[in-house]
């Protein structure tokens, strides 16, 4: 997921209406305390209870049922003063997601980890694994750790190698870690699949109110927080989760063939071959496409960053982007940098969504000042901004890599 960082009202418009991220009697969000965006019913209370010992859980003992409209929980965080409470707000509340229904009211409760040892790391509860993606989406910096757990006895449907089909049960988890020294844990998101059909998925955000504390509070759905815990870290709405984890009918955006094939370190693809934990065997021999490094960390990085939304299952809505439509997210089947949709449907193609920027082509082959998918990469804080949402700062290393592939590129024939 991103980390969402705009909410003025251009940021649900960028890419056509999210009527999500209303409240359901279409009541206007607003702000409170100058950090918090706000919008459905207000919280009720509720007592929290706490869960330990191996293997995931989903019961949070002593929360409200699921037609509470929300619950204020309780963090215990200790600090050099002692044992204090941090007690949730006008943050916490019920999540739900597509179907998701209730999410625990503490990350604990979710079966990540059982405890947090005085370091700041997590001890993972039995079956948790960590991983990470070989392309990484950029986050205004935050370094991320992800996590995932597969129910015992199970296999990713990976019949289609490009959109696995994560069993009932699964989880996956992604932290964020932000501060002056890039350090403190702040966010913890989670997607669960929680059932057989299309939508069955459970999206929840839970917040590190303070760089010592022991436990993470679920974020009520609609809530959104700026500058977490005094830092640079925005944490997003439900409904943005949702806007671009809902691009892909997998939603797990990082958990995929192409971007766990690596010896990167964590699970990885020959790992979960090794297992038997995929239906169908995936070869080992798969990667970007190019001949050379600057190509497939360009391809890479358009991927893992632009992909995402930019696909054909289901993608964008024709509305937002008009056809012919553009794909970059690649493909397990592109053996060359001419199969891929980017080279297809963006090197040096018009442009049918952007005539207000005066840029006529996608990608210009030798001319990034002519590319209007580079040009909308430097922007930040305006409506012309890719991505859109998640994030205010512009990645100079990304854009340093796309600018010297787009030059080595040919110009369109005239």
């Amino acid at each position: 997921m991103l980390s969402v960082a705009l909410t003025s009202s251009w940021v649900l418009g960028a890419c056509g209406s999210d009527p999500a991220a209303s409240t359901s009697s279409g009541t206007p969000s607003s702000t409170t305390s100058g950090s918090v965006t706000t919008t459905g019913a207000p919280e009720t209370s509720g007592s929290v209870g706490t869960t330990t010992g191996a293997g995931p859980t989903t019961s949070a003992s002593g929360t409200d049922s699921s037609t509470a409209s929300s619950t204020t929980a309780t963090a215990t965080t200790q600090g050099a003063g002692g044992t204090g409470s941090t007690t949730g707000g006008t943050d916490t509340g019920t999540a739900t997601g597509t179907t998701g229904g209730e999410a625990p009211a503490m990350l604990s409760q979710t079966g990540l980890f059982t405890e947090r040892s005085a370091d700041g790391t997590l001890v993972l509860a039995e079956g948790v694994r960590e991983f990470q993606p070989r392309y990484w989406l950029w986050s205004d910096g935050s370094d991320k750790k992800r996590y995932v757990y597969l129910p015992p006895g199970t296999q990713i449907d990976t019949s289609d190698p490009d959109h696995w089909v994560l069993p009932v049960g699964t989880k996956l988890w992604k932290s964020f870690i932000s501060g002056e020294q890039r350090n403190q844990l702040v966010e913890t998101r989670l997607i669960e699949r929680i059932g057989e059909g299309e939508h069955d998925f459970r999206y929840a955000t839970y917040f590190w109110m303070a760089a010592d504390s022991t436990d993470a509070m679920l974020m009520k759905y609609n809530n959104e927080r700026l500058n977490a815990a005094g830092t640079t870290h925005d944490i997003p709405s439900g409904p943005m989760c949702e806007r671009c984890h809902n691009g892909l009918k997998e939603r797990a955006l990082g958990f995929s063939a192409l971007q766990l094939n690596h010896d990167l370190g964590g699970l990885n693809l020959a790992t979960l071959l090794e297992e038997g934990l995929l239906t169908d065997p995936i070869s080992l021999d798969i990667g970007m496409p190019g001949d050379d490094e600057l190509t497939r960390d360009a391809l890479g990085y358009l991927h893992a960053n632009c992909g995402n939304c930019h696909n054909d299952s289901p993608g964008l809505p024709v509305e937002s982007v008009p056809a012919p439509q553009m794909f970059l997210r690649v493909l397990v089947g592109d053996l060359t940098v001419e199969d891929t949709g980017t080279y297809k449907t963006a090197v040096n193609q018009l442009t049918t969504a952007s005539s207000e920027l005066g840029i006529d082509y996608r990608i210009y082959g030798g001319d990034d000042t002519l590319s209007a998918l580079y040009f909308r990469m430097t922007r930040r804080m305006i409506e012309d901004q890719m991505p859109p949402i998640g994030t205010e700062v512009t990645d100079d290393e990304g854009l340093s890599v796309i600018q010297e592939w787009i030059s080595g590129l040919p110009p369109p024939v005239q």
